[in-house]
């Protein structure tokens, strides 16, 4: 992976991914002064079901997602599957959140319907919350930070989540 300067085409850093998979596609966005790197598989996706992407400012997470520090060494990394990052996320919060509507197909009338919601810590991948609901819909998804407290907390449809963050990664 190399990271340029889109003004003039320096080179920022280069590193490498560790995944043991057919990548499909890579993203990578700003992150807490560094970066998020997502490596999509190929056959990442499953067959009988149907990830609803939230919105156009949304990418698909179907692989493994790094933190990349600013001078490129891997902090972390974190598999998913059929999950959604919405790219509208505060990238200076200590919260990513992966959010994703899932429809799967049960025969040609029926479909069963369900969300999960997964929130990682930016600074080291810890998991820091997963919740999956049968038959709710949560398309929404709200950022509240008050820094001074070290608190986030997250707004859905379905209900609240807080985190309280310490000035400690570890």
């Amino acid at each position: 992976l190399r990271i340029l300067r889109a003004k003039d085409g320096a080179e920022l850093f280069a590193g490498k991914l560790d995944y043991d998979f057919e990548p499909e596609s890579l993203v990578v966005v700003p992150s807490l002064g560094g970066y998020l790197a997502i490596v999509n598989k190929a056959d990442g996706k499953k067959a009988n079901l149907f990830a609803q992407t939230m919105a156009m400012t949304s990418v698909e997470v179907h692989g493994r997602m790094f933190g990349i520090a600013a001078d490129g060494k891997t902090l972390w990394q974190h598999d998913a599957e059929n999950q959604t990052l919405r790219l509208n996320q505060p990238s200076r919060l200590p919260v990513v959140a992966l959010l994703q509507e899932m429809y799967e197909q049960i025969n040609q009338r029926a479909q069963r319907r369900y969300y999960e919601l997964i929130c990682l810590d930016r600074r080291n991948g810890k998991e820091l919350y997963k919740k999956s609901e049968p038959n709710k819909s949560n398309r929404h998804l709200e950022y509240e930070s008050a820094p001074d407290q070290h608190l986030v907390k997250l707004h859905t449809q379905t209900g609240n989540v807080e985190f309280r963050f310490s000035a400690d990664e570890k």
